[in-house]
């Protein structure tokens, strides 16, 4: 639980995505150069951009692969040309960032959304990463990562 002393903190919107292959036995994780920790393709919006178009953009950017979301939206009969549901994350995450060089320490709002892999030779971007595998659920939960990347693999994974 982060302190109710750094709820104040610089809050930033993010996005991450839960990548999994088709029969939802594996996850493809990144290693993240800063953090020193396996977690899913994700990063900050660029203006004009949704969370899920942020994520579907990493996907790529990120891990080579081009994603299909999974949609969370409640089934609503909203019956109008001015609105209608977006495709909704899997969860929200409130996570506490580390200071980092000239960074503050700081908060990232995440939306966590999941996707399932549909094309792509998965390549790391370097920039952000050191290395990109998948990953079986038994796997996933021996790995040094967040605990929120536990859970969701708990959730979502078959053995």
């Amino acid at each position: 639980m982060i302190p109710a002393s750094k709820k104040n903190l610089k809050t930033d919107l993010v996005a991450s995505v839960f990548i999994l292959n088709p029969s939802k036995t594996k996850t493809l994780l990144l290693f993240h150069r800063k953090l020193k920790k396996w977690l899913g393709p994700g990063g900050h919006l660029e203006e004009g951009e949704t969370p899920a178009q942020c994520v579907v953009r990493e996907a790529f950017e990120e891990a080579g692969v081009r994603i299909k979301l999974l949609d969370f939206s409640p089934k609503l009969d909203l019956n109008s040309p001015e609105e209608e549901t977006a495709v909704n994350p899997y969860c929200c995450l409130l996570e506490l960032i580390p200071a980092h060089a000239s960074t503050p320490e700081h908060l990232h709002f995440d939306f966590v959304f999941i996707g399932e892999c549909v094309e792509g030779n998965e390549k790391v971007s370097e920039r952000e990463a050191s290395d990109l595998k998948w990953f079986s659920l038994s796997e996933v939960r021996e790995l040094d990562t967040f605990p929120a990347i536990i859970a969701v693999a708990d959730k979502l994974m078959q053995e």
